[in-house]
């Protein structure tokens, strides 16, 4: 069966090749596989984070725009490494689907990169620390307002997705750390406990106050895990984290506020 969106990878490709040859956001001309697995990460971050995705298209010659094609050796060595780098280098890992097309009596290697609603980052460490995206036809970093945007936009992670961020004084400035998305039993205490109370500062400055149910919805905890949220705020309290908004309600409809409100 045909794959739906090889009719537009090729529309995409003629397109970008004539009546002169240009690049496009959407299409990247690739005479064969760099050795370079961060470039190729970097690619596929890009694609991954632009609205409708992209393609890598291997056969054609970069500086000349000329189809010259691939090979079947060439296409088991390309199509492994980029899923093998879509899958272990990237968080969330990207599901890529390829194509060999004949296009012009040329056999080309099409490699699709759907939209990511999860927004891909390069994973080094779990730090989100980079994020790619394409622009005017080439691929470049983020910028902080970008990446921003990406991780925090109506389509990415939302914040109950994420980890605590993690704050650091340096010389003269701060560096903040986002994360990438975590379950609930993935965190060490430590963590949990400050998920707990960033959780109740944003409550705070909207205006409203940490519930347990609040709580439990952020870590995407069940109900029947509502137990598990109940010894969080505990462990945030006796850690100094958090505090009662009333001392004097009861237990059942208790609300939280961090510690120094």
């Amino acid at each position: 069966m045909t794959k739906h969106w090889i009719n537009r990878a090729v529309a995409l490709l003629h397109s970008s090749l004539d009546p002169v040859a240009h690049e496009i956001n959407e299409l990247d001309w690739k005479l064969a596989l760099s050795p370079d697995r961060d470039r190729i990460a970097e690619h596929l971050m890009a694609f991954a984070n632009l609205p409708g995705g992209g393609f890598l298209v291997f056969g054609v010659c970069n500086s000349q725009a000329l189809l010259l094609g691939v090979t079947r050796e060439q296409v088991a060595a390309i199509v492994n490494t980029v899923a093998s780098i879509g899958r272990d280098a990237l968080e969330p890992p990207l599901a890529l689907e390829h194509a060999v097309v004949d296009v012009d009596n040329t056999a080309l290697l099409f490699v699709h990169i759907p939209e990511s609603r999860s927004r891909p980052v390069h994973r080094r460490g779990r730090s989100v620390e980079e994020c790619w995206v394409r622009s005017g036809g080439t691929t470049r970093k983020a910028s902080r307002q970008e990446t921003a945007s990406l991780m925090l936009g109506s389509t990415s992670p939302r914040w109950e997705e994420l980890p605590p961020i993690a704050f650091a004084a340096l010389d003269g400035a701060f560096r903040v750390t986002l994360y990438a998305p975590r379950n609930f039993s993935e965190m060490p205490k430590t963590e949990r406990i400050e998920a707990c109370y960033q959780h109740a500062t944003l409550r705070y400055f909207s205006g409203s106050a940490l519930t347990n149910t609040s709580l439990r919805l952020r870590l995407k905890l069940s109900e029947q895990q509502r137990a598990m949220t109940t010894n969080l705020i505990s462990e945030a309290i006796a850690a100094s984290r958090i505090k009662r908004k009333d001392p004097d309600s009861g237990n059942k409809f208790a609300e939280y506020v961090p510690y120094w409100a």
